[in-house]
Formats: structure tokens, C-alpha cells, sequence
């Protein structure tokens, strides 16, 4: 059993599994590659999100047999689909605010954080967002935009819960919730 120091303060103890034994300039050699990898990633999500921004603004994924944006990256690009979404979002949000490319392309943002401002951002108010994009957590800027859109907290999605059963989960107006009470409502008064 090893003991790791967690958050600087406090030892928590953990049963190891044999681990292998590595010189320190091999861990070196591997975080300096680790550094460099991650520098890279950087830059390639401000290029792609530069290109696909370039091809939504003349529809150049029809080209390839796409009819959307999201299509081309998920078909022609094979971006996995928990990205796709952030990536083509920002794009189309970068064609009314290019700041938000400048900010990925001086390390000042992030993908993830900008895919959780667009719905806010606008040509106007991009400099404060921006600044809060650097400087906050995602967390926090999750919060902000919901105090400035409550509804864009809610993500629409639906997923397989069994082999014949899908959860929705959709965020409504509050009328439409009632309407759909009453609809309920209505329903198991004629199953009773």
C-alpha cells in the first residue's frame, strides 16, 4: 500500500497494482511528449473549427454528399459525437463572432467552453464573454449563461434505456408542461 498526497493536504491510501519501473528521464521524455501532444491538440481545434466554419459559409459539405455541417463532421470527418456538436457550433457561431476563432487561436478559450456560450455570445457583448471564458471554470460559465438564458441550461437528448424504451428529456415551456399534464390526465381517465 502506497499513501498519495491528495490536494496538498490530506493522505489517502490506495492498494497498488505492480507497476512498471521507469527511469525519471523516461518520465521526462514522456511528459515533454505529452506537452508537445497537447499544444498540438490546441492548435488543430482552432484550425478545425477555422475550416469548418470556411465550408459552412459557402455549404461546401454538399460537395461531399452531406446536408449539414453536422453530417460532413461526423461522416466525412469521423469526429466522435460527444465533439461534433461543440465543434459545429462554434463554427456557426464564429461566422457572426470571429473573436471566438482569435480566442482558440491565442490559447484564450476552449472548444467546450465556447460550444457552452454561444447561445449568449453576440457581436457586442464577446469581449466580456470572452474574458470570462478565460478566466472562469467551466462550471462557473455554465452558471453564467444560465442566470443570462435559463433555457439554454437544458440539453435536449434522448437515449436507449432498454431495448425498447427511449428517455426523452426536453426542456418546455411551462404552458406546454400543462398542456401535457392535462393530456395525461385525460389518457388515464379512459384506461380507468
Amino acid at each position: 500500500m502506497t499513501e498519495y498526497l491528495i490536494g496538498r493536504t490530506e493522505y489517502q491510501t490506495y492498494v497498488e497494482t505492480p507497476k512498471k519501473i521507469v527511469s525519471k528521464a523516461q518520465i521526462e521524455k514522456w511528459h515533454q511528449d505529452a506537452v508537445r501532444v497537447a499544444q498540438g491538440y490546441r492548435r488543430c481545434e482552432y484550425r478545425l473549427v477555422e475550416l469548418l466554419k470556411n465550408i459552412s459559409e459557402c455549404d461546401g459539405y454538399y460537395q461531399y454528399g452531406c446536408d449539414s455541417l453536422t453530417r460532413y463532421a461526423r461522416y466525412c470527418l469521423n469526429l466522435p459525437e460527444n465533439t461534433i456538436r461543440d465543434f459545429v457550433t462554434v463554427a456557426n457561431k464564429a461566422k457572426v463572432v470571429p473573436e471566438m476563432i482569435e480566442a482558440l487561436k491565442e490559447n484564450k478559450a476552449t472548444v467546450s467552453k465556447l460550444g457552452k456560450v454561444t447561445a449568449v455570445i453576440t457581436k457586442e457583448n464577446c469581449k466580456d464573454w470572452l474574458e470570462t471564458i478565460e478566466e472562469c471554470s467551466t462550471r462557473t460559465v455554465e452558471r453564467l449563461v444560465a442566470m443570462e438564458r435559463p433555457e439554454t441550461i437544458i440539453e435536449d437528448r434522448m437515449k436507449f434505456v432498454g431495448p425498447d424504451l427511449v428517455e426523452l428529456k426536453v426542456g418546455l415551456p411551462e404552458y406546454v408542461m400543462e398542456m401535457i399534464q392535462r393530456i395525461q390526465d385525460l389518457l388515464c381517465s379512459k384506461t380507468n
